[in-house]
């Protein structure tokens, strides 16, 4: 008996405990309600914390054209800056020549994400990793910069600073309109050719094989069509920065000047409507675009005589 009546009070303890038990465990919210899903909320919804930012990822890296009152169409960035090329950069080498107090200046077009082109931007967008470890956009293989000392969408005072600075066009071709240089061959960066010569309107220039040193075969209807490169005013033609060939003047049957790179006289295309077009490229196998150092695009140096010998053509 007393046994029993002993093991009562602990019982009903035990009791009393699972009551309060209960009550606190609901108070806390670990109850589920009647009619909602057991699921725990940590596996039924995704902190929105964990998405990546679209915003971040392709922050400044978008690139657009714009149209210059003096330079023509050019590419901007997002904010509508003019960009620009540093001709002491290597087109695909992957190494900006701009650090330190130039990059002060000219600030590299930085990205965290892919660069985005919008409609009308032809040249092959990409990237470089700078020495300091961030990623910065080119075209065609070609660092892009803005320049400190625009202030406002529109301006572009570093046009042709120091020969070395030109803006860019939507192809990626460096624009040589603007500049004081009056340069008659510059290098400009083909898409599809890399760096090649242009005129001062930023036209492509070629080469005829089956011209001969200081000798140009290309006349009548052949000249109307691939129009012989005039000297400057001046008479003396001078070369743009990259330009490794000499420049000369040679005269031509007719008596009118032409110039010639190591010798060997220069044209435009007439089929080539705007600056980075490069429709005379291997036209006939006779016509090719000319490299920085004078050499034919795409024709090895062997084959150059023997290609001008082929067909009795080339026009």
């Amino acid at each position: 008996m007393s046994n029993s009546v002993s093991a009562l009070p602990a019982r009903l303890r035990t009791i009393a405990g699972g009551l309060v038990a209960a009550v606190l465990l609901a108070a806390c919210g670990s109850g589920t309600p009647a009619g909602t899903s057991s699921t725990p909320a940590s596996s039924a919804q995704t902190p929105a914390a964990s998405a990546p930012s679209s915003s971040a990822q392709t922050a400044g890296t978008a690139i657009s054209t714009a149209q210059n009152a003096t330079l023509g169409k050019i590419l901007v960035n997002s904010q509508g800056m003019t960009l620009y090329v540093f001709t002491k950069d290597a087109a695909g080498q992957g190494i900006s020549n701009c650090t330190g107090s130039c990059a002060a200046l000219w600030p590299p077009l930085l990205t965290t994400g892919t660069p985005t082109p919008a409609a009308g931007v032809t040249g092959a967008l990409g990237t470089i990793t700078r020495s300091g470890g961030t990623k910065q956009v080119t075209i065609n293989g070609q660092p892009l910069y803005t320049y400190s000392k625009d202030a406002q969408p529109g301006q572009a005072n570093g046009q042709g600073f120091g020969g070395l600075w030109f803006a860019v066009g939507p192809s990626g071709q460096r624009i040589t309109a603007g500049t004081t240089s009056g340069d008659t061959v510059n290098v400009a960066n083909n898409p599809k050719l890399g760096q090649i010569l242009v005129n001062s309107a930023g036209m492509t220039l070629y080469l005829f094989t089956k011209d001969a040193p200081g000798v140009s075969t290309c006349t009548g209807t052949c000249a109307k069509l691939w129009p012989p490169l005039a000297p400057p005013a001046a008479g003396t033609p001078t070369a743009g920065p990259g330009v490794t060939a000499k420049l000369s003047v040679i005269t031509r049957s007719d008596g009118t000047k032409q110039v010639a790179i190591n010798g060997q006289p220069l044209y435009t295309y007439s089929a080539d409507t705007k600056a980075g077009d490069t429709a005379g490229e291997g036209y006939g196998n006779f016509w090719f675009a000319v490299k920085p150092a004078g050499a034919e695009v795409g024709v090895p140096a062997a084959s150059s005589s023997a290609a001008a010998t082929a067909t009795a053509g080339g026009y």
